[in-house]
């Protein structure tokens, strides 16, 4: 494993081709799908306050993956991808998957409850991460 993440590295130049639908479905679900009949995911969450959310930003639209129902929910019918990132590059990928933290949901977690600095005074969502690759709606 100390091999693997010495020797990791960023890229910065996409294939223009979409990522299979299939592929995509099954990157989804391995970051968030159930796996467990009583509805458990495949990413531990503390107490389950399940607080990640996964979207999905396409040159059709921008969507929600909701991993009860192993869907994508359409929340803007625009192409997002310019604004889920900072560099010039995210324009030109592909599919972009965006990682958003909802701080309400880790009240559920006491160490979040006894920390002021850790609870945000109202709601909101907060970018933690952003990944690229290519594909379709599901």
């Amino acid at each position: 494993m100390l091999e693997a993440l010495a020797e990791r590295r960023s890229s910065r130049e996409f294939a223009p081709d979409e990522l299979p639908l299939q592929l995509l479905s099954d990157l989804l679900w391995a970051a968030d799908g159930v796996n467990r009949a009583e509805g458990g995911r495949t990413a531990p969450s503390a107490l389950d306050a399940q607080e990640i959310d996964v979207y999905v930003a396409l040159p059709s639209g921008a969507y929600l993956y909701v991993a009860a129902t192993h869907a994508l929910e359409l929340v803007a019918a625009s192409d997002m991808r310019r604004v889920t990132g900072y560099q010039d590059f995210v324009d030109e990928a592909p599919l972009d998957l965006v990682f958003v933290a909802d701080h309400a949901r880790m009240a559920l977690v006491p160490v979040a409850r006894a920390s002021p600095r850790s609870r945000p005074a109202r709601s909101r969502r907060m970018c933690i991460c952003s990944r690229r690759a290519r594909a379709s709606p599901l």
